[in-house]
């Protein structure tokens, strides 16, 4: 099931009603196994406002779960103690968001495609992401989080928006964060290459937005980000490659 979201704002009230915040703010009394983490992915169109929402909700998650907690707030290091288990450390975050970006295939590999230029025009599109490197954290977050007292992290790639390139392993997802939200467009996409790592998630959240907004953000954001040399370019690019039809 997917749960659509219209978002124009932060919904607060929506936030302490849904049953992922309790499970998430009370990991004692839920139903979630001490050696598994729940994923949920968040998807939406370009300039949805999805990357927001997800961090909101990342931060309120935190922030609910840290005010449970009956002790003061400790370091990532002090739960990888002899005598302390990294999966429900009370002083680490519980939440983390990932975002999709840094599964952007890098521009050497795109040098590789048989159509360089549509590659370079399209970047964004499915197919200029790498599937395969996505399935495989995804799968790797859904495997049992090992007990003990080491230190038990997965790595995810970022992307540099300057140097227009994913950075590999540059974000660190602790054993302790048993909430992953992964955002992105292709969180759930029904396609061969995606869909295997979409059926991996528990929870399926769409951010909806008008449409028109949406479209003036993605203009304004290419070219303010150096994505579009101009205007013109970045109408095109929301035309032809962002925007989804009606």
């Amino acid at each position: 099931m997917v749960l659509h979201i219209f978002w124009e704002g932060w919904p607060g009230s929506y936030a302490f009603n849904y049953p992922l915040f309790w499970q998430a703010t009370d990991l004692r009394n839920s139903s979630l196994p001490d050696d598994q983490r729940l994923l949920l992915g968040i998807c939406g169109r370009p300039a949805s406002g999805k990357t927001t929402f997800a961090l909101r909700l990342t931060n309120t998650i935190n922030g609910l779960y840290r005010a449970q907690q009956p002790q003061p707030l400790g370091t990532l290091e002090s739960a990888t103690s002899d005598d302390a288990d990294t999966r429900t450390h009370p002083g680490s975050d519980i939440a983390i968001c990932v975002p999709q970006d840094g599964f952007h295939h890098t521009r050497a590999m795109l040098d590789t495609f048989p159509d360089v230029k549509e590659a370079y025009d399209r970047r964004g599109a499915a197919f200029t992401f790498d599937d395969v490197g996505y399935y495989n954290l995804v799968s790797k977050l859904r495997e049992p989080i090992p007990a003990g007292p080491g230190p038990t992290i997965v790595t995810a790639p970022s992307f540099d928006h300057a140097a227009k390139d994913p950075v590999m392993d540059s974000i660190i997802i602790p054993a302790a964060a048993r909430i992953v939200i992964i955002e992105g467009l292709y969180t759930f996409l029904a396609v061969q290459g995606w869909k295997k790592a979409s059926e991996l998630l528990d929870e399926r959240w769409f951010v909806d937005a008008d449409s028109k907004m949406a479209t003036t953000r993605i203009v304004l954001r290419h070219v303010t980000t150096g994505v579009a040399n101009d205007m013109d370019e970045a109408i095109w690019r929301a035309a032809n490659n962002d925007m989804p039809s009606e």
